[in-house]
């Protein structure tokens, strides 16, 4: 983008974008703002033209924005909030406003906290739509990187760069570390003795695994784990990089074991057949947390969620 762009700019462009932002078309943010198509078109063109670079990418249903065109329009939003428009515009009251807030998270979270977060907001904010990703870490750090989500919540390992780029919270607070899990019913575990009780990573080679794809964070403390013993890591009957497939594979099959956060099995159903094993080795993991860009939560879609989120999990 161009250092100076919002000297080229005026207002009605601002508003566009905003409109841009809720509805997702250019025919729809022409009809919010009561201009022709073809005039909310020529606008988009003067914004890139002052960008120099292009903010969306036209497809069949309507415009999808690049990763610059999400920076920006987060960047408008929090302007246009700034300046009395956006929610409290008078010419379009909040009723008739429709906001998006993208989420991206790892399957624990997504299935057992979001739900009843979610469920409230939605509730309360009626022209409130949320986008939700189920991801590994790794893919969510790279989305919001690229602009396709506002927030992901993950473990997720930051460099100097990232630090300076996104905003970190801790998702609560609390250590973590991995473990194994296995069936309750898992016949070695059984014929052990050991159900439940620690277990060394030298004795984890007896048993049969259903692993996270390697480049995850979990596999990749795992298997380092063993590299640094002098032990080769596992090889596993079954990969898969969704924590939610893994665990309904160790839930049907006695035989398979895994790999998992302590702090996410607090989570699990009651009545799970999933069963706890702590290693030995004792691998501690960073904790969980929270990541949105730079002055990104004041956007209002982005404060209701993360105040219902941390309401929920309080």
């Amino acid at each position: 983008m161009k250092p100076h762009y919002f000297d080229a700019l005026r207002l009605r462009h601002l508003r566009l974008l905003a409109a841009l932002r809720d509805t997702g078309t250019i025919q729809g943010a022409a009809d919010r703002l009561e201009m022709s198509q073809p005039a909310a078109s020529r606008m988009v063109g003067e914004i890139e033209q002052a960008m120099g670079c292009a903010l969306f990418v036209r497809e069949h249903r309507g415009v999808r924005p690049t990763s610059a065109g999400t920076r920006l329009m987060d960047k408008v939003s929090i302007v246009l909030e700034e300046l009395g428009y956006g929610e409290s515009d008078a010419q379009h009251p909040p009723a008739e406003a429709r906001q998006v807030v993208r989420i991206g998270a790892i399957s624990q979270v997504v299935t057992q906290i979001l739900p009843a977060a979610l469920g409230r907001m939605c509730a309360r904010e009626p022209n409130l739509s949320v986008s939700l990703f189920d991801s590994t870490s790794r893919q969510l750090l790279q989305m919001l990187k690229d602009g396709e989500i506002d927030c992901a919540i993950g473990g997720f390992m930051l460099n100097g760069e990232s630090r300076r780029e996104f905003h970190a919270q801790e998702l609560w607070q609390k250590d973590d570390a991995l473990c194994v899990i296995a069936h309750r019913g898992n016949p070695i575990l059984r014929s052990r003795g050991a159900a439940g009780a620690a277990i060394s990573l030298s004795e984890c080679a007896e048993l049969q695994w259903v692993l996270p794809t390697q480049g995850t964070l979990l596999r990749n403390v795992f298997d380092a784990q063993f590299v640094s013993r002098g032990l080769v890591p596992l090889e596993p009957q079954i990969e898969s990089p969704s924590p939610a497939v893994i665990l309904a594979f160790v839930a049907a099959h006695q035989w398979l074991c895994s790999i998992s956060r302590e702090s996410v099995l607090e989570l699990l159903p009651a009545g799970t057949p999933i069963v706890k094993i702590v290693l030995q080795e004792g691998l501690n993991l960073p904790r969980l947390q929270i990541l949105i860009r730079r002055n990104a939560e004041k956007i209002k879609s982005l404060r209701l969620f993360l105040a219902e989120l941390k309401a929920e999990i309080a």
